[in-house]
């Protein structure tokens, strides 16, 4: 089997990360399953990897900002293209789905309400029952959030699966 490739974009803060590790820690071990084995990739460092390489890839979340268009953040979203489009399941996580709205031509930029942190419900629209990740969520369930950025556009095609009043 093909490993799973985490674009790690950014890491936690330092005392968290010493506590509990970094994004890609989490990851790691929030989605163990047997006989999956992870790839990590930092875009910001290095290369991209062949897309083909991977049997799905996570893209984490940065303290970073999608709007400050650093080069690495251009590179990364033209290789998701690729990825794209060979049909490679993709999960963006924060950042990471901010980074791939933009890939596809949606909008980010600062949420005009301003920063949403803390634990927030998050409702699941009535598309998300035909997406086999969300489908086995439960129709309201809590999250912990941080951002200052959103994607105030969706790139064509995009469906809304989840969101709350703040971040519909």
């Amino acid at each position: 089997m093909k490993p799973l490739l985490i674009v790690k974009t950014g890491s936690t803060y330092p005392a968290i990360q010493q506590q509990f590790g970094d994004f890609d820690d989490w990851l790691q071990s929030t989605c163990a399953c047997e006989h999956v084995l992870y790839q990590v990739w930092l875009p910001e460092l290095e290369p991209p990897p062949e897309p083909t390489a991977f049997s799905g890839v996570i893209i984490t979340g940065s303290p970073a900002m999608v709007t400050e268009q650093k080069d690495w953040m251009r590179s990364a979203a033209q290789w998701l293209l690729t990825v794209m489009e060979r049909d490679i399941p993709v999960l963006g996580i924060c950042f990471g789905h901010q980074l791939l709205a933009y890939a596809l031509g949606g909008v980010v930029d600062y949420h005009p309400l301003g920063r949403e942190i803390g634990t927030v419900s998050i409702a699941l629209t009535d598309l998300s029952a035909d997406d086999d990740l969300f489908a086995t969520l439960p129709i309201c369930f809590n999250a912990h959030v941080t951002h200052a950025q959103s994607v105030r556009v969706l790139p064509c095609g995009a469906k809304v699966l989840g969101g709350n009043a703040f971040e519909p």
